[in-house]
């Protein structure tokens, strides 16, 4: 996947970092929100990959955490702690899985995470 690669670039480019943080986790995001998306364990390891290089590092990451509905403070630092204790990537994917899914489903368990976009 090319954005999987961008993100690895990132880790160099201080422009490129924002952008990642910010854009595409916001996007990866929306796009994992969207039941008919067809890659959705592509978008999660992209999304994995993106706080794994980022989150507790730059504010990008958590600006974009923090717009989604149900999401507090406290809720981003439980997931940041959780998710640097596990070194696998098989349970971070999980651990994320589960953090969307408390901070955006409806009382039918269907996702439902709408980005503040304009707040970043």
């Amino acid at each position: 996947m090319f954005c999987r690669q961008v993100v690895t670039l990132a880790a160099k480019n201080p422009t490129l970092a924002t952008y990642v943080g910010t854009d595409l986790l916001s996007q990866a995001i929306r796009a994992l929100s969207q039941s008919t998306s067809p890659n959705t364990a592509e978008i999660l390891q992209l999304i994995r990959d993106v706080l794994a290089q980022q989150l507790g590092k730059t504010q990008g990451p958590t600006q974009v955490l923090l717009s989604l509905p149900g999401v507090t403070e406290g809720t981003l630092q439980q997931l940041e702690a959780t998710f640097r204790q596990t070194g696998s990537e098989k349970e971070q994917r999980a651990i994320l899985k589960k953090f969307f899914l408390q901070a955006g489903t409806t009382s039918r368990g269907e996702w439902c995470i709408y980005l503040l976009l304009d707040s970043l």
